[in-house]
């Protein structure tokens, strides 16, 4: 493996020499993807079958009665909504948010209803701090990386360490969450790792190009990860990313934008992820009827695209985000 430390320090040796096959080699290298493909076909025939099943018959939900799931940034909105959620499937829930007085908060109520809930007050970024909380959680059976911070800042806008901080909490604390607990996972050949994305990553959001830059950055992580465990044969961990429009979280970024069609509630967010986990769902778009519009728009020819954000989500007339141009990280 290239050392990361290596380019720049290390001389540069150019690869060999691409050889261009002959007609032979593509010749075989056809047939061979040819036979490939019968194979696929032959293979799918059971996987399309049980898809088509699905259509009529309900889908059967794991158990998770009894599981523990941590969830960062758990103390409000949609993680809170998650907790309890959760909590109605006699889970055990751990806590993690910056928020300390929040969190207080959501901790004694669940524990009041018999909740076995623990909360940990720290900075998800915060690789010694995530270390030591893992030492006193143990293992767990569900992740849920939902921390994210969502100023409305343009590429051009704030200074560069607010663009860091929104990178290191949106996505480094995922890779970091991650790291921390997949090692257990695989030894006890159980878990789930689920992302709390955005449809920003179906739909390209304005003035948050940094924030849709690291939804789409998580959903390629996962997505990679994810296949990367399959071919080492640890196709038991299971990983779900969800894609909810906009949720009605924030009480200032709310009464800032203006959006033509109203956002949806962290109560119908948690409870679509729950229900998508319990069934192994890979992805979860949330409407779901926009996992079929938002497809069919990247179809279409970006004039046509632009016509539409203008005239139907009136982007550019409301200039749904002008207000909320100053809800950034910096003092």
């Amino acid at each position: 493996m290239l050392n990361v430390n290596s380019p720049g320090r290390d001389r540069y040796i150019p690869a060999d020499p691409v050889q261009p096959l002959s007609f032979l080699d593509y010749s075989q290298l056809i047939i061979s993807v040819l036979c490939d493909f019968l194979k696929i076909v032959v293979l799918s025939v059971p996987v399309l079958l049980k898809l088509l099943l699905r259509l009529f018959l309900p889908q059967e939900e794991k158990c998770i009665d009894g599981d523990k799931v941590l969830i960062t940034g758990g103390a409000n909105g949609i993680g809170k909504a998650l907790a309890l959620q959760f909590s109605r499937r006699d889970c055990k829930i751990v806590i993690i948010d910056i928020d300390k007085e929040a969190l207080d908060v959501l901790v004694e109520e669940l524990k009041l209803i018999g909740v076995d809930v623990v909360g940990y007050h720290l900075d998800v970024t915060d690789e010694k701090q995530i270390i030591k909380m893992k030492e006193e959680i143990g293992s767990i059976d569900i992740l849920v990386n939902n921390a994210g911070i969502m100023p409305l800042l343009s590429l051009r806008e704030g200074k560069f360490k607010d663009v860091e901080r929104i990178v290191k909490v949106n996505f480094s604390s995922d890779i970091l969450m991650i790291r921390t607990f997949i090692d257990d996972m695989l030894e006890r050949k159980k878990g789930h790792i689920v992302q709390i994305s955005s449809m920003s990553v179906l739909h390209s959001l304005p003035f948050a190009s940094t924030y849709t830059g690291t939804r789409w950055a998580v959903t390629g992580l996962v997505t990679a990860f994810e296949e990367e465990l399959k071919i080492d044969g640890y196709d038991f961990i299971k990983f779900t990313t969800a894609y909810p429009y906009f949720v009605a979280t924030r009480k200032d970024l709310m009464d800032s934008v203006r959006l033509r069609f109203p956002p949806i509630t962290t109560s119908y967010t948690a409870q679509k992820i729950v229900e998508g986990i319990l069934r192994n769902q890979r992805h979860i778009v949330i409407p779901s009827f926009n996992q079929y519009v938002l497809p069919f728009l990247k179809i279409l020819p970006y004039e046509v695209v632009s016509l539409v954000r203008k005239h139907i989500l009136r982007e550019s007339e409301s200039k749904a985000f002008e207000n909320a141009r100053d809800l950034v990280v910096s003092d």
